[in-house]
């Protein structure tokens, strides 16, 4: 009896065994995600790749999509049949991209930003099982169009810079002469990491034999990023901005007229001068610039402004552009939200070139060496939506804004200051 009831007992729990394994065989599953990073363009869509093994309908399945330490706020979760939940970052730009009934739980990301950067996870839970997996997404994104320079150098060179921003992952530029010869020994990269775009800035001496011919060869990789991701436009471009006109193609330099109905009554206007003619009634409310009559909405153009007589101590000035949509009365902050981009100068308290990009209160620096700017070059490129100020004296870019309005008429603007009687003119 003990022997037959031990074989009993063994046969039970082998019966058991094999029931709890069946059961576990019928309700586990996999769930499969890509080894490899999912790359995506900035402002772009993206698919996050994540499927259930053996096309289980996964209707029926709870799925939650995360980032790591994030699981109490997913990206994006769904159960009982229906999406119940998604992040207040990802509000309009998630879903599911495939047929859950097949198993296909792979989300669909849209308006790629910056900040979309980094693992994601997987979850799949059913009433006896869940599953996990990760996986890491790379955000790309294409940097601003090259902005060339040219200031003098010692020993008959020159020094070559180039300007671009908004670069992610970190870019790579190769220079070459007229005859195809790589210059890379005698260049020298910076990369700046901002906010986590990167700021390229690149500068090399050449002799004044060689500036005629250096240039990046077009349609070649000159600018790239991973993936093979390529920015062939204006790659181009020669470096030809050596004489008092910036040589560029299709530049139109315009002939500018300061418009009286665009001036406050505190500055005076004579011919292409203007100048503070009151510093005591000065309206504290009242805007202090004077806008030119042209407009423009296309194509490119060049205008030069004397900001500086010799031996004169000018104290402070104002130049750039005015959108049609900015306030033409009251005096608000000259940034690019409010519809304007300019270049300001200030002598005191402490003297220096800046430009009102982001804070309000207070304009970003600029370093322009120690030699006063006398005469700036304004370029803008509507079609590029982008204006650039040179210091023409030196040949030298100064500063570049890149979020120019498209297809929104820009008005030239003109400021002496407030703060002394010296007269700006237009050339």
């Amino acid at each position: 009896m003990k022997k037959n009831g031990t074989s009993l007992g063994s046969i039970a729990c082998l019966l058991l065994y094999i029931s709890l394994g069946l059961e576990r065989k019928l309700t586990s599953f996999s769930i499969e995600v890509p080894k490899a990073p999912v790359s995506g363009l900035n402002g772009d869509s993206v698919s996050l790749p994540c499927t259930v093994s053996k096309s289980i309908d996964a209707k029926k399945f709870e799925v939650r999509w995360y980032r790591p330490s994030m699981y109490s706020t997913p990206v994006l979760l769904y159960k009982s049949g229906q999406i119940v939940e998604i992040s207040a970052k990802h509000q309009g730009r998630v879903s599911f991209l495939g047929a859950l009934e097949k198993g296909d739980v792979s989300l669909k990301l849209d308006n790629l930003t910056v900040a979309d950067e980094g693992l994601y996870i997987c979850q799949v839970s059913s009433d006896s099982w869940y599953e996990m997996s990760n996986m890491s997404l790379k955000i790309r994104a294409v940097g601003s169009i090259p902005i060339l320079s040219v200031a003098h150098a010692e020993e008959g060179q020159v020094n070559v810079s180039c300007h671009s921003h908004g670069w992610l992952p970190k870019p790579s530029l190769n220079w070459r002469d007229g005859t195809g010869r790589e210059l890379k020994h005698q260049s020298k990269d910076t990369f700046s990491k901002g906010n986590p775009v990167l700021m390229l800035f690149v500068i090399f001496s050449v002799t004044f034999s060689q500036i005629a011919d250096l240039q990046c060869p077009s349609h070649s990789k000159c600018l790239k990023v991973r993936n093979d991701l390529t920015l062939t436009q204006h790659c181009c471009t020669l470096v030809s901005m050596y004489c008092k006109i910036i040589k560029h193609s299709s530049v139109s330099a315009v002939n500018l007229t300061i418009d009286p109905k665009e001036n406050p009554q505190f500055l005076m206007i004579s011919g292409k001068s203007i100048c503070c003619s009151d510093l005591e009634d000065i309206n504290d409310e009242e805007k202090i610039f004077a806008l030119c009559k042209e407009a423009f909405s296309s194509g490119k153009h060049y205008w030069e402004v004397k900001v500086m007589e010799r031996n004169e101590e000018k104290l402070s000035w104002y130049v750039g552009v005015a959108s049609e949509e900015a306030e033409r009365m009251y005096k608000v902050p000259l940034t690019p939200a409010n519809g304007f981009w300019v270049l300001c100068y200030e002598k005191e308290p402490e003297e220096h070139c800046g430009v009102y990009s982001v804070n309000i209160k207070m304009p970003e620096q600029l370093k322009t060496g120690s030699k006063k700017i006398s005469t700036l070059g304004v370029f803008v490129d509507c079609d590029n939506c982008t204006v650039s100020f040179y210091d023409t004296d030196r040949k030298s870019l100064i500063y570049t804004f890149t979020n120019l309005r498209p297809g929104k008429s820009l008005y030239p603007l003109i400021s002496p200051g407030i703060r002394d009687r010296f007269r700006i003119t237009v050339c």
